[in-house]
């Protein structure tokens, strides 16, 4: 086949491969630019398709319709070309320097709660042997010095760890999987593996040392994922590892009592001052299903999405009250399935970013919001009234705390920050905060 042949024909698979629409953007793979290689030999066309991430869910569904779509072509029916082989990658989205033991680590994840005891790091050991489970490399980084429980949930709290050219080896814990009936391996490091029973009794620069160390001068290898099971609060430990390393996303765990909700908003104002983008919240202990009548018995009440309502984030999963602490045998529940598919197509979403930025513009009189192909004005006094913080509306009962007269006729914008693609923040002259979602701007001024 001469060069000009081949030319044409890439032409035509590629536009035909336009009838393979990715769900969650809802546009086809060739203009999002997944399709990275076509080569065509005289039995086969090889293809080379870039996923957002590796663990897409529907990969398979892609492959069918990749498949199906390239046979399509009336010039690769008409050469007898009858086989497509297809290798996926997917994005790297942390590059770090060459002597880092993260320089191989693909995606790094923070999962963070700011409040203990709500399930962070069950949460934590779940997604990660879910997503093991489906044959990605996976580590767990347990940086919680005061409490690690990472340990404890796989059953190896009393391991040691091996130095090998001044790098720290991670100990490889094999899971069996109930499922499907064999064992897969995830790297574990924790401060429970040099600590043991001893108390952690460390000030700021000790711990600074410890997570660096931790950080890049562990020998991860290549990892397809490395969660980092963050401390519960907004401190120095959070802090250092946003400042010293590139997070490629965050993932809240909370649960729907008051007090979790109040700390967890103090953890996502933390991630937006340091430009670490939210994946969404997973709502933990939402509910437990009754082993008789199978009915759902809500521990906080039915409220859904609050974080949603304040912030725009989308809520991953409404996770159910569970037993399980052991994840040396790893039997995953439909929930956790759910959860960890939402969770890849939503971070999918957010590293690939194809949605244009939105613009802020503000006056003395107004406020101006351009959304894709939607611009909305509104007049300060009822921007700064459309407030629904703790202190404008009572979380409790939902009533508005805020009165029109106590805000002044001079009310003006000092500052407004985006927050990713869900929502911006607005510091006014008379010394208050608020934060807007783009969906609640839409709704209620659109």
């Amino acid at each position: 086949m001469n060069a000009s042949n081949e030319k044409t024909l890439k032409e035509k698979i590629l536009k035909n491969l336009k009838n393979v629409i990715d769900p969650d953007f809802n546009r086809d793979i060739v203009s999002l630019g997944f399709v990275k290689k076509v080569t065509i030999s005289e039995k086969k066309v090889f293809l080379t398709i870039n996923l957002t991430s590796p663990a897409c869910p529907i990969k398979d569904q892609f492959e069918e319709e990749i498949r199906h779509h390239t046979l399509q072509v009336k010039e690769i029916q008409a050469q007898q070309i009858k086989e497509v082989e297809i290798k996926f990658t997917s994005q790297n989205n942390f590059f770090q320097k060459e002597d880092s033991g993260l320089k191989k680590v693909k995606n790094i994840i923070a999962i963070s709660s700011c409040k203990g005891g709500v399930g962070k790091s069950t949460i934590t050991a779940d997604t990660a042997c879910q997503i093991a489970e489906r044959g990605f490399k996976v580590g767990i980084l347990d940086v919680d010095i005061y409490g690690p429980s990472i340990p404890t949930l796989f059953q190896c709290p009393h391991e040691k760890v091996a130095m090998k050219n001044n790098f720290l080896i991670p100990v490889q814990k094999e899971i069996y999987s109930v499922h499907q009936k064999k064992k897969f391996a995830i790297k574990i490091m924790s401060f429970a593996f040099l600590l043991g029973n001893s108390p952690a009794i460390m000030r700021g620069p000790m711990i600074s040392n410890y997570i660096k160390q931790f950080l890049f001068q562990t020998d991860w290898g290549e990892l397809d994922y490395l969660l980092i099971d963050m401390p519960p609060g907004t401190g120095d430990i959070q802090l250092s590892i946003c400042q010293l390393i590139q997070l490629s996303a965050a993932l809240i765990v909370t649960t729907r009592q008051s007090l979790s909700l109040e700390d967890t908003s103090r953890g996502i104002l933390m991630f937006h001052s340091v430009q670490v983008p939210i994946v969404g919240v997973v709502e933990n202990m939402v509910y437990f299903q009754c082993s008789k009548c199978d009915e759902k018995h809500y521990l906080f009440g039915e409220q859904q999405d609050l974080l949603k309502k304040k912030f725009g984030l989308t809520t991953i999963s409404q996770m159910p009250f569970r037993h399980q602490n052991n994840f040396s045998n790893y039997e995953g529940q439909k929930a956790s399935i759910e959860m960890v598919d939402s969770l890849i197509q939503n971070y999918g979403k957010l590293i690939s970013n194809p949605v244009p930025k939105s613009e802020i513009e503000y006056d003395d009189k107004n406020v101006t919001i351009k959304l894709q192909q939607q611009q909305i004005t509104i007049k300060n006094e009822l921007l700064r009234m459309a407030c629904e913080c703790s202190l404008c509306v009572d979380e409790y009962s939902g009533k508005v705390q805020i009165k029109k007269e106590s805000i002044s006729k001079n009310i003006a914008v000092e500052k407004v920050s985006l927050m990713g693609h869900y929502a911006f923040s607005i510091n006014w002259n008379d010394g208050h905060n608020s934060i807007y979602p783009f969906e609640r701007i839409k709704k209620n001024f659109g």
